[in-house]
């Protein structure tokens, strides 16, 4: 079993609440850079080395964070 779960709180979940919008930050390690994409339909900046973005919930933020991943060119 994981760090610190037993076989008797395993089975134990707790609700989070995590506030909307989301905000997201993505930085590229060295001898990679982001390539800015054409059109950006959503709230966000892109650099070189960092990317942010604004989402309206963590799943729209992930599906995003994909997209971002896929503009990481080598340098």
């Amino acid at each position: 079993m994981g760090y610190g779960v037993t076989a008797h709180n395993r089975s134990v979940k707790e609700k989070i609440e995590i506030d909307e919008p989301c905000y997201f930050k993505m930085e590229v390690c060295d001898n990679f850079i982001f390539k800015e994409p054409e059109k950006l339909s959503w709230k966000g900046t892109f650099s070189e080395k960092e990317a942010y973005w604004e989402a309206p919930s963590v799943e729209m933020g992930l599906e995003l964070f994909d997209y971002v991943r896929n503009n990481i060119i080598q340098k």
